[in-house]
C-alpha cells in the first residue's frame, strides 16, 4: 500500500483522538466521508492502523507499572516470551536487539506484584531479572511517529505485530 499526505493527515487525526468519526475527520482533512472511510478501511486491512483504545492512567485506577529487563537464552527467548504473554499483568514484551527482553507489567497491589516475582522465578529458562516500579512518568507517546518520511520505509515492508 502506497500512503500519500492525506493518509498521515489521517493518521495523525485518529493517533490524537480515535473517537472522531469519518464525518468529523472528513471536515478536518475536506475529503469526502466516503474517501475516509475507504482510506481508513484500506490502512485497517493493511495492518498499519492496529485498533481504537481508550488511554487509561492507571495510577488514577489505584494501580502501578513496573518495567522489568529479563536475560534469557537466546534460544529460549520465544517460549519466554509466550509465557509472559499468558500473564495478564504483563501489558508489553519487547525483544531487544542484545538478546534481553524488556516488560511493562501493570499490577493492582504488591500481592499481585509478588506473584508476578513468583510466577518469573518458576520459569527456569530465566537466567536473570531485573525490575523496577514506575514512579513517574515524564513521557509517554503512541510508539508510532506519523510523518511523511514514514512512506519511504514502510513501502515494501511488512508490518510487525
Amino acid at each position: 500500500m502506497k500512503l500519500d499526505g492525506r493518509d498521515f493527515e489521517i493518521l495523525n487525526i485518529l493517533q490524537e483522538n480515535g473517537r472522531l468519526s469519518f464525518r468529523q475527520i472528513s471536515e478536518i482533512t475536506g475529503l469526502s466521508v466516503p474517501t475516509v472511510s475507504s482510506r481508513i478501511n484500506d490502512m485497517e486491512q493493511a495492518g498499519i492502523i492496529r485498533g481504537y483504545k481508550a488511554d487509561l492512567a492507571p495510577e488514577n485506577l489505584g494501580e502501578f507499572s513496573a518495567v522489568a529487563e529479563i536475560v534469557v537464552r537466546p534460544s529460549e527467548a520465544d517460549l519466554v516470551s509466550e509465557e509472559l504473554s499468558k500473564n495478564p499483568a504483563v501489558r508489553q514484551i519487547f525483544r531487544l536487539s542484545n538478546g534481553k527482553i524488556l516488560i511493562l507489567c501493570t499490577f493492582t497491589g504488591l500481592s499481585s506484584m509478588n506473584s508476578f516475582s513468583f510466577f518469573i522465578s518458576s520459569l527456569s529458562q530465566i537466567i536473570s531479572c531485573e525490575m523496577g516500579t514506575v514512579t513517574d512518568t515524564m513521557k509517554e507517546e503512541c510508539r508510532a511517529i506519523v510523518h511523511q518520511d514514514s512512506a519511504l520505509l514502510f513501502e515494501g515492508k511488512k508490518t510487525v505485530q
